[in-house]
């Protein structure tokens, strides 16, 4: 009988969950009808910038999904959290 890796699993569960997250989020920002297209031109932001969020976002949640490029999709989701708050 094999042990279950809890380790992994224990860092694979909130990793597909950040990943499902923000890939959804992410893409959401590409539709001109979606809310956040509302939001970022009530924030007086151009499209652009929405566009590049976006394109952050679906970024480190497929950067997330590699064992190598994982902390750099970390990193990635801080940035824009950051400028977020």
């Amino acid at each position: 009988m094999k042990k279950i890796p809890w380790v992994d699993i224990a860092l694979w569960v909130p990793t597909l969950f950040l990943a499902w997250v923000f890939g959804n989020q992410g893409w959401s920002k590409f539709s001109d009808t979606s809310g956040w297209a509302q939001a970022f031109a009530a924030w007086h932001f151009p499209v652009w910038f929405r566009i590049l969020i976006g394109v952050g976002e679906v970024s480190a949640a497929a950067l997330l999904l590699m064992r190598r490029t994982a902390p750099i999709g970390a990193a990635l989701i801080a940035i824009v959290m950051l400028g977020a708050m």
